[in-house]
């Protein structure tokens, strides 16, 4: 365990690392560039340390720079990752801090509607997920399944034991590995919603003796992006309805400035209950309490897909 953690993110799963090493009693600092300062990790931080743009050359010296300052031994990536993920790596292993990530980009490739994967925690696995539907070639709503068990060899074969979190997603003729993670993902909280573990926590090195049970219940998640013609601007308007049993991970507040709109998502609403009608009906009481007056998410698509019956029928 570590007294001070860097989480060197911005993105929508910041927070979900920030959280966590505050649960732990692990102090969490953020870098904050122009324009962060209203955003959700810049709030949620126990400490937020100014941060200038830099580029793949000097990210390293500037990460350390700001563990220095703050007293941190680990740099953990968050969900975002530089392509030059084994240098950065490197530099601050070399340092004498650890990096708290992979130390090679993880595959980029997008998965199609009815893809499968599984998740697995020090390589063993412990729940399934497959994607609903796909927008503008953007995954946008998965759901919890069961792995049969070609998924299951596939995973275990492809599984890296360095690190404890990786979802291998393979397709549905369960023929070939498509992608391996070793890093956090926006399906992970799927997992997380059916068997009550802390991804990160285990990623922080906490709770490897906590016994992983069969996933309970049943879980469902929508990603929102931004039109990729939408220009910069700050975010107006952003409310999120509390929903009983609904997780909402964004990187979106009210007065946040973007220079640019991200590739990934920049929220993504999951949904757990007993069952599978009453997780999409939680997930569509999360999606109508939604308000935004920029950017453009297009909420009312999204309202439209959570009841679409070739959807979720």
């Amino acid at each position: 365990m570590y007294e001070t953690v860097l989480v060197a993110d911005r993105g929508f799963l910041a927070v979900r690392v920030i959280r966590s090493c505050q649960r732990l009693g692990v102090k969490a600092v953020t870098l904050v560039l122009p324009g962060d300062e209203a955003a959700p990790h810049a709030h949620a931080a126990d400490e937020a340390v100014p941060f200038g743009a830099v580029g793949p050359d000097a990210l390293a010296a500037a990460l350390l720079e700001a563990a220095q300052v703050t007293g941190a031994q680990a740099i953990h990536p968050g969900g975002s990752l530089p392509v030059q993920a084994a240098e950065l790596a490197e530099s601050i292993r070399a340092a004498g801090l650890d990096w708290l990530g992979p130390d090679v980009r993880p595959d980029s490739r997008r998965l199609s509607d009815g893809d499968v994967g599984v998740t697995l925690v020090d390589g063993l696995v412990v729940d399934g997920w497959r994607w609903l539907a796909r927008a503008g070639g953007r995954p946008m709503m998965a759901e919890s399944v069961a792995p049969g068990a070609g998924l299951v060899a596939l995973a275990q074969a492809a599984a890296d034991p360095r690190w404890p979190v990786a979802s291998v997603s393979a397709n549905g003729a369960l023929d070939r590995v498509v992608a391996v993670r070793p890093a956090l993902a926006g399906v992970d909280r799927l997992v997380e919603a059916r068997t009550g573990l802390d991804l990160v926590a285990r990623q922080l090195g906490a709770e490897r003796d906590q016994p992983i049970g069969p996933p309970a219940g049943y879980a469902v998640s929508l990603a929102l992006f931004a039109r990729p013609d939408e220009p910069p601007r700050v975010v107006r308007g952003w409310q999120v309805a509390d929903v009983d049993r609904v997780v909402v991970d964004t990187m979106l507040a009210d007065g946040r400035e973007l220079t640019a709109w991200p590739r990934d998502p920049v929220a993504v609403l999951t949904a757990v209950g007993a069952d599978r009608a009453e997780a999409l009906d939680r997930l569509r009481a999360a999606v109508d309490g939604l308000t935004v007056r920029t950017p453009d998410l297009g909420l009312e698509y999204a309202r439209a897909l959570v009841r679409d019956r070739s959807v979720v029928g």
